[in-house]
Formats: structure tokens, C-alpha cells, sequence
């Protein structure tokens, strides 16, 4: 059976990540989804994001894309991952969990399928997009006046 794909999502505030602390007793994840054969990837995002937290999100990136057989217990999977920030909505509970916000060095081992791999991509993105950002910040500075 090939794998079902889906779609989730890093949105980040003050240091915080937006999690779903799952009724199935499984633990926390991102918020995220299965595409629906008649929805687009950022569609699906921006429906899963809104159903699961209540929140309204921009996408500022592609995080990366996470596959095996092994990374949901549920079956093989694919899934997308987006970094998003929060843009509006009131956050809220759904049938999938509670909504909350997670400082991910405090529950790594409490954390569903591979989202410690997710979030460790993630981190290692922002890591480099500072190094951009600061590189060319230090060659606007020695640009000649």
C-alpha cells in the first residue's frame, strides 16, 4: 500500500511551538493532516491548521519532506512540513487534541511519530537562515559609501 501524504506545520512564537496534545493518547504533534484528493498542499495546511488549533496562519517556508514506514505506528506516510507564523483566529481545542504551546526542549520524549526529527529540521533551517541574513547584513556593511 503506498503511503498516504499529508501536510503539517512549525508555527513558532517567543520561542514556542503550536502543538495538539493528542486525545489518542499518543502524545503531542503539529498540527497537520491528510490532503484531500480535491484540496491543494497549502490548502490542506490552512484547513488542518484552522481545524485542529483555531489559528490562521501565513507559510514563510518549507521546512522539508519526512517519509517511512516506520514514522506513524498508524501507517506509512509521507508528509509535508511547512514553518508558518500565527496571522489570526482564536486558539481552540478540536476532536484531535488540545491546542497549546510547547517549548520543544521541554517534551521531547513526549512528542508523536518524528516530529522531534520535524522540529530538528526546523531548527537547523532557522540556524542557516540567520547565517544568511547575517552575512548579508555584514556585506551591506562593507559596501563601499
Amino acid at each position: 500500500m503506498p503511503p498516504i501524504v499529508g501536510v503539517a506545520c512549525v508555527v513558532e512564537c517567543n520561542g514556542k511551538v503550536l502543538a495538539i496534545e493528542r486525545q489518542d493518547g499518543l502524545g503531542y504533534s503539529l498540527p497537520g493532516g491528510v490532503i484531500r484528493s480535491d484540496e491543494t498542499v497549502e490548502e490542506a495546511l490552512h484547513r488542518e491548521v484552522q481545524e485542529e488549533t483555531g489559528c490562521e496562519i501565513a507559510v514563510a517556508g518549507l521546512v522539508g519532506v519526512f517519509s517511512g514506514p516506520h514514522r506513524d505506528p498508524r501507517f506509512n506516510s509521507a508528509s509535508i512540513v511547512y514553518a508558518a507564523t500565527v496571522v489570526g483566529g482564536l486558539l481552540r481545542n478540536s476532536r484531535e487534541g488540545r491546542a497549546c504551546w510547547l517549548d520543544p526542549q521541554d517534551v521531547p520524549s513526549r512528542l508523536a511519530f518524528d516530529e522531534i526529527e520535524v522540529l530538528r529540521e526546523y531548527q537547523r533551517m532557522r540556524s542557516r537562515q540567520a547565517t544568511v541574513e547575517l552575512t548579508s547584513a555584514e556585506a551591506i556593511l562593507v559596501q563601499p559609501g
